[in-house]
């Protein structure tokens, strides 16, 4: 039986609740995560649109690439899917991208900085980041 998108994305949920294994994720440059797991790249992506900005889940191996992407909310007012399984999807993709972001978020507070805002502070004062502090990683987002 194949793995759903929902069964994928809300088994990410569950690994990246706080615990001593959690999955650990890192923030990017652009609003946007990045973790591995089991040699597969992750990143989670909120890519503006006309709709509103959307999240987007790549699954990354190689030349492997896989896009687990939020349904399209098509209510005005309302949340409006096409399916409970679409509203499923769009619901777990929004408590991943939160939690991963408060996981993030958490770290940074107790590390004290941002390692990000650490790089852009030392090129824009020195010139240069330190490679050894921090790596900025090279990301481009998808458009839609």
């Amino acid at each position: 039986m194949p793995i759903s998108d929902t069964y994928f994305v809300h088994t990410l949920l569950q690994a990246t609740q706080p615990g001593q294994d959690a999955l650990q994720w890192a923030s990017k440059e652009s609003e946007g995560f990045r973790t591995e797991l089991n040699g597969v790249q992750l990143d989670l992506d909120s890519v503006p649109t006309r709709g509103g900005p959307r999240l987007y889940l790549t699954l990354t191996r190689e030349q492997q690439r896989v896009y687990v992407e939020e349904p399209p909310n098509t209510g005005f007012v309302l949340e409006g899917y096409q399916s409970e399984a679409q509203r499923e999807l769009a619901g777990l993709l929004r408590e991943l991208f939160c939690a991963v972001a408060e996981q993030c978020a958490e770290r940074e507070r107790l590390c004290g900085t941002s390692p990000v805002r650490e790089a852009l502070f030392r090129m824009a004062l020195f010139g240069e980041a330190s490679e050894e502090l921090v790596p900025i990683p090279s990301f481009q987002p998808k458009r839609v």
